[in-house]
């Protein structure tokens, strides 16, 4: 999951495999994200995903290098160099 700006749009863009989707968001507004993992070594692995309630878009394959413990990681990740002050804030968050 990533934020970018298309054609000055700003949005969030997620990457599975070779599928991709964006979608386009508002500053300084809530977005409830769902994501619901069927975790796998394999091409049975998949990943729901949806924006506010919108119709999931359903990505397919493999999600887990080897059989070793899954996890997920959230928060902002970026190079040392970037100067500019950014945050990210979570409210409700739920983890199943």
């Amino acid at each position: 999951l990533y934020t970018e700006k298309i054609n000055r749009n700003f949005g969030i863009g997620i990457r599975y495999g070779d599928s991709a989707h964006w979608f386009p968001i508002e500053y300084d507004q809530w977005y409830t994200l769902e994501f619901d993992f069927l975790w796998s070594d394999d091409e049975d692995g998949q990943l729901k995903f949806a924006v506010d309630e919108s119709d999931p878009i359903l990505f397919k394959g493999k999600n887990m290098h080897n059989k070793y413990q899954h996890y997920l990681k959230i928060g902002m990740y970026r190079h040392p160099k970037i100067q500019s002050s950014n945050n990210i804030k979570f409210r409700a968050l739920f983890i199943n």
